[in-house]
């Protein structure tokens, strides 16, 4: 994977995000809010999938990463300890956003799962790349245009106050 590749994608991607932000990009009426709990953990989940890529790709910065050293080799072994640790974050990612548009939630999910089956299949990086591109943009997308607002966790409503 080359860097203009790289930065190719995080730079669609970060245009979505800004457009989004000044309020040019589309909040589609099926968007739904997510909790804090729920975007924090589809940023976690998010976050183990950039690792797990960029340490396959580039793997000298996987190793700088705290516990990069430890856990490029599994990831880069291609087994199945690194199909887990594919696996976990993916599904990780799917449940913070599990409350969003069902459409939002499957695109990524296909996404999620075309970028695993073309690191594994054994064939060509092209094909695997051009999965990961896909899905960080549907992943864009979704944040941008599927997500109303982030708001606290819910709590149950008090009680209502009565004379007396």
């Amino acid at each position: 994977m080359s860097p203009y590749f790289v930065v190719s994608v995080a730079l669609i991607v970060l245009a979505l995000v800004a457009l989004r932000l000044i309020g040019l990009f589309p909040v589609l009426a099926a968007a739904r809010p997510l909790t804090r709990v729920d975007a924090l953990v589809a940023y976690i989940g998010t976050l183990a999938l950039v690792f797990h890529c960029v340490t396959m790709f580039f793997p000298d910065l996987g190793r700088a990463v705290p516990g990069g050293v430890a856990l490029a080799p599994v990831i880069n072994d291609l087994g199945v300890a690194s199909a887990i640790l594919y696996v976990l974050p993916a599904a990780v990612l799917l449940f913070g956003i599990r409350r969003l548009h069902p459409i939002a939630v499957a695109v990524n999910a296909v996404g999620l799962v075309a970028v695993g089956i073309t690191m594994y299949d054994g064939g060509p990086v092209a094909v695997h790349t051009a999965a990961i591109a896909v899905e960080a943009i549907a992943l864009a997308v979704t944040a941008t245009a599927f997500v109303r607002t982030v708001t606290p966790v819910a709590t149950a409503p008090a009680a209502p106050v009565t004379g007396g």
